[in-house]
């Protein structure tokens, strides 16, 4: 609605701080249950770890990018 008050009409300027307070705590409640989520990935041991090997990837990047 914030972003097509063309379609849906023009907000008040209360009901556009509402939207937005609500926008920003709907953010900070994503957050919070991607962290907790995330702990309760590694306390039951569901968790990967790798090693990120950049320049094996710069490689294969500039291999992909020069194939015809």
């Amino acid at each position: 609605m914030l972003e097509k008050q063309d379609k849906y009409g023009p907000l008040t300027a209360k009901q556009a701080n509402t939207l937005m307070r609500s926008l920003r705590n709907t953010r900070k409640a994503w957050g919070i249950l991607n962290d907790l989520l995330e702990i309760g990935r590694s306390e039951a041991g569901c968790f990967a770890c790798s090693r990120f090997l950049a320049l094996t990837s710069l490689n294969q990047a500039l291999k992909d990018a020069w194939r015809p």
